[in-house]
């Protein structure tokens, strides 16, 4: 069963845009890429442009995260 849903995970396609549209669509109001890079925030901006997103790649983004989330429901 194992090794059936490894090579599953491995061949089947990314959901990304699809996933992405239903938390929109279920009025997420922030999107926080964790880790290097920006890649997901920019292919969010694609889906939906107006949509706050935020990086915590770096030590200060993510010391910042506590007050850049503060207020948002």
């Amino acid at each position: 069963q194992i090794r059936k849903r490894l090579v599953e995970q491995i061949v089947s396609p990314v959901r990304w845009v699809e996933c992405m549209k239903a938390l929109i669509t279920r009025r997420a109001a922030c999107f926080v890429e964790v880790g290097p890079g920006s890649v997901l925030r920019g292919l969010m901006r694609k889906i939906e442009p107006g949509v706050r997103t935020l990086s915590a790649g770096r030590l200060e983004e993510i010391e910042k995260l506590p007050s850049e989330l503060k207020g948002i429901s």
